[in-house]
């Protein structure tokens, strides 16, 4: 299980096997790939439920290199940067 703090912004992609646990108001610029969410609160917890979470998947920067493993990964593969050997 993958466990979140309150308030925690995410940059990038999660994989998680098991269970994603957020608390209120996490932030995703980018993907997350779970079995299921956990949501706790002081009161009771909630399951495949997001609550007070913002997923914005467009922000996730131009310059963020996904794996070719992961279901979303872009169609169109670039090289980042050449590096030249000696």
């Amino acid at each position: 299980m993958i466990s979140l703090n309150k308030a925690d912004t995410i940059r990038g992609q999660i994989y998680s096997q098991d269970a994603l646990a957020l608390k209120d108001q996490c932030v995703f610029d980018g993907s997350v790939f779970t079995n299921r969410f956990v949501y706790r609160n002081s009161f009771t917890l909630y399951e495949n439920y997001l609550i007070n979470a913002t997923f914005n998947s467009k922000d996730l920067s131009p310059y963020y290199l996904v794996s070719a493993a992961t279901p979303v990964s872009s169609k169109k593969k670039k090289i980042l940067q050449w590096l030249e050997g000696n």
